[in-house]
């Protein structure tokens, strides 16, 4: 078993009911290499769903895994130590 740490950037964290500015991070057990979708599917942030969350329509996000973006999102596969962070994708010019 291994762990990650998954780092929840704004306005992503306020729809996980965290409002304190830069977002915040937590840690969670994954028990080998694994989708990134399989981890959060079963991850709840007071009391919300992360996956149906991310899955709601209200943002688009991208993943960063070791701080490089992964162009497989929330199907990336993560492993024992990698630092995942959920990033908004912003558009506009």
């Amino acid at each position: 078993m291994g762990k990650i740490s998954i780092q929840f950037f704004q306005p992503i964290a306020s729809y996980l009911e965290y409002h304190e500015p830069g977002g915040f991070n937590l840690e969670t057990d994954i028990d080998a290499p694994v989708p990134f979708r399989n981890v959060i599917s079963s991850l709840n942030v007071n009391g919300i769903n992360v996956l149906q969350q991310l899955q709601s329509g209200q943002f688009r996000v991208t993943v960063a895994i070791n701080g490089r973006q992964n162009h497989l999102g929330l199907d990336a596969e993560v492993q024992d130590g990698d630092k995942v962070s959920i990033l908004p994708i912003y558009g506009g010019g």
